[in-house]
């Protein structure tokens, strides 16, 4: 499976473990966070729900189902299939960024890359996997002050070629770069100067998902999801939060979600019961259900409706008008306000009899 370098992503923590999903199925599309610039969710498409820029699926590209449905992955076989950014996409200049995303591949014999803008071997933002299996991430280009070149590399700790999902983020803080691997940092290089990701060559290339578009041989056999990107560089805590799924996209994350798989972004929770109004059955806990009842955000078990105008006592603005002349009686003319106040039960019956 493919890795994507330098996006932003939430993912899912199946049984609290991350990177322990089979191959075959994807983690869910997790909560995006303020000022996120590009995002591509590959729910069936390479559209950008963040940016304007969509992705152009070019040759075979293919979609695999993620858990429970929540969500689909860039599926790639390894061949001549990717999706081209454009050029407009990863043009950071000497700015902070972050890339996020999901990986899940087995296969290294063709030095498979993710994520990858590299017009030539002196201008590259490269996400890749090494021949042993370890991310492996270059970059490299000019001193935006005086032109001098400047390359970096840097390796994930351990290889990730083992068939399971794992979260990949890269950022760059200033003159540091920080490469974390499932939520925890896992090697940084300090050594970035102002290295110019903009402008020449390098502004004019396309950013690809899933090869090289220098190296033609060096397709991913895999699959990628959730591709987001910052114009800032993520805390840790912060990479941490986007694995985080977000089963209903309304940027509130599962475990804090009162409704996670119906949108509900102010969580409004008339009873106060735990279950928020847009996924609760009986919104005012008094044991009827929405549908059934007269007053669905007023407790009114009893569901009196004295004026029989469909909306029960406990939550009617208006008591009336009349329908039948026994509802006068008895001292029911006293409860009437509308269309006016009565004097007494003989003036009730005369509004039923005349309408006046």
């Amino acid at each position: 499976m493919g890795r994507l370098g330098f996006q932003r992503v939430f993912a899912v923590a199946i049984a609290g473990t991350v990177g322990v999903l089979s191959a075959g199925s994807g983690p869910v599309s997790g909560a995006t966070l303020p000022g996120i610039a590009h995002h591509y969710a590959a729910d069936g498409n390479a559209d950008d729900s963040a940016g304007a820029v969509d992705g152009v699926e070019v040759g075979t590209v293919t979609y695999a189902t993620g858990p429970l449905g929540f969500g689909q992955a860039f599926s790639f076989s390894g061949g001549a299939g990717y999706v081209d950014l454009g050029p407009s996409v990863g043009n950071f200049g000497t700015g902070d960024f972050t890339i996020a995303l999901w990986v899940n591949t087995s296969n290294t014999s063709n030095f498979p890359h993710f994520l990858v803008k590299r017009p030539d071997n002196t201008h590259m933002l490269d996400i890749s996997m090494s021949y042993s299996g370890e991310v492996f991430v270059e970059l490299r280009g000019e001193s935006a002050a005086d032109n001098h070149d400047i390359y970096r590399a840097i390796a994930s700790a351990s290889g990730l070629n083992n068939g399971v999902w794992h979260h990949v983020a890269l950022t760059r803080a200033g003159v540091t770069a920080n490469l974390y691997i499932d939520g925890v940092l896992s090697s940084s290089d300090s050594g970035l100067e102002d290295l110019n990701f903009a402008g020449g060559a390098y502004g004019a290339s396309n950013l690809a998902l899933g090869k090289s578009l220098l190296y033609p041989g060096n397709y991913l056999n895999g699959l990628l999801d959730d591709v987001q990107i910052y114009n800032s560089a993520l805390s840790e805590a912060e990479v941490q939060h986007l694995m985080e799924p977000d089963t209903d996209g309304d940027g509130v994350i599962d475990d804090d979600d009162n409704c996670p798989n119906d949108a509900n972004a102010d969580q409004a929770n008339n009873d106060a019961d735990g279950a928020g109004n847009v996924c609760d059955p009986d919104d005012d806990n008094d044991g009827v259900e929405d549908d059934d009842d007269n007053c669905p955000t007023t407790a009114n078990a009893d569901q009196a409706d004295f004026d029989l105008d469909g909306i029960g006592d406990a939550c009617d603005p208006q008591t009336g008008p009349p329908s039948n002349k026994d509802q006068c009686k008895t001292g029911g003319w006293k409860r009437f306000d509308t269309p006016r106040a009565f004097k007494n039960q003989g003036d009730c019956i005369q509004y039923m009899n005349t309408g006046k």
